[in-house]
């Protein structure tokens, strides 16, 4: 049987990441392939761009992504551990194609301290499919030694395409590259059902709760979140872990933990409405068809939400905590989406089944 390895952010306890992960590894296992994730050996503490280190993802490592961990073990075939060069190399020529993708796994604040590795530059480039990933900002801050190595490297990989059209533009002018595809992201591959599988719901039900999904919390998304609940009648019930406060972890353990990957899939699903800050979040509000509000965050990169919504026609629905009552007060046109994301869906299909050949 074929082989093929994913290059993603598999150290990453995101709801998202994981679960884009996941989606991948299923579609290239229909066209034959058996898959494994590539487990990069970071240690314990890999390194994050963008995010600081806190007491309770120590503690977290061991203890409140146990859950997280738990699914990954159920759904995901990790490779050996790989950390030096020369073992990564020998691992990725032993798959018979190399994906890299998705997430944001080529923005360049990532480069410093991960190196070129995301971009598949370990592999043999002819064995490289890049399927959907972001480079998180409409720019790539890095100086012009890593930028010619990754545009001999890309230019020659075996098929390209990027999650945003953002990515298009960079691709061209920072990179010298036409011709690569925009694609969606690996979750909006698959329908609602196939996520209720995964989360081993037999019937959906519906519940009046506000399922609210926050990365970065703050006291105007709270007030917000209260705000549109007690307009809606809804009972609000967060889906993340609650905020790390800084308090001392110890008694309070329990409160550290991630709520399955599962649960989470399932308070999507049943809300009445979604509010979130997240970009899988406001995909699954999307495929589970939600009422929702997005706050967009510069930080982390609003380019990505612009792009999403875009594609559908639901810009509007990013807002801020201050203007977002008449947001969630209007309804969402799915008939009007549906159409656009099964083109999408089947053009994107169409680019793996060409990759994977």
């Amino acid at each position: 049987m074929k082989k093929a390895g994913i290059i993603t952010f598999e150290f990453n306890y995101n709801y998202g990441a994981i679960l884009q992960a996941t989606a991948l590894a299923d579609v290239v296992r229909s066209h034959g392939y058996a898959v494994e994730i590539v487990d990069r050996g970071w240690g314990i503490t890999p390194p994050q761009c963008n995010n600081r280190l806190s007491i309770s993802k120590l503690v977290g490592k061991y203890y409140s992504l146990r859950a997280l961990e738990g699914f990954k073990r159920r759904h995901w075939t990790l490779s050996r551990k790989v950390q030096a060069d020369a073992d990564i190399a020998r691992l990725l020529d032993s798959y018979d194609r190399v994906i890299t993708g998705s997430d944001q796994i080529w923005n360049s604040a990532c480069v410093p301290t991960m190196g070129l590795y995301y971009f598949g530059c370990h592999a043999a480039p002819e064995k490289v499919v890049a399927y959907a990933p972001s480079f998180g900002h409409k720019r790539f801050d890095a100086d012009a030694g890593c930028i010619g190595t990754l545009k001999a490297h890309l230019q020659r990989c075996r098929a390209l395409s990027v999650r945003e059209a953002d990515g298009l533009e960079l691709l061209r002018t920072v990179f010298g590259i036409e011709g690569a595809e925009r694609v969606l992201d690996p979750t909006m591959l698959h329908d609602a059902d196939y996520y209720r599988r995964l989360a081993g719901v037999r019937r959906a039900r519906r519940t009046r709760t506000l399922a609210y999904y926050l990365l970065d919390h703050s006291p105007e998304k709270q007030a917000a979140v209260e705000r549109l609940a007690a307009a809606h009648g809804l009972k609000p019930v967060s889906i993340n872990k609650p905020v790390d406060n800084g308090v001392p972890v110890l008694g309070r353990l329990r409160a550290l933990r991630y709520p399955s990957v599962e649960n989470w899939l399932r308070k999507i699903d049943e809300a009445a409405m979604v509010v979130t800050d997240s970009f899988h979040g406001t995909v699954f509000s999307i495929l589970f068809e939600k009422r929702f509000v997005a706050f967009g965050n510069e930080k982390r990169g609003n380019s990505r939400f612009h792009n999403l919504l875009g594609m559908f026609g639901l810009e509007h629905r990013l807002t801020t905590p201050e203007l977002c009552d008449s947001v969630a007060a209007a309804d969402i046109d799915y008939a009007a989406v549906r159409p656009e994301l099964e083109r999408m869906r089947a053009r994107s299909m169409e680019y793996i089944d060409k990759a994977l050949r």
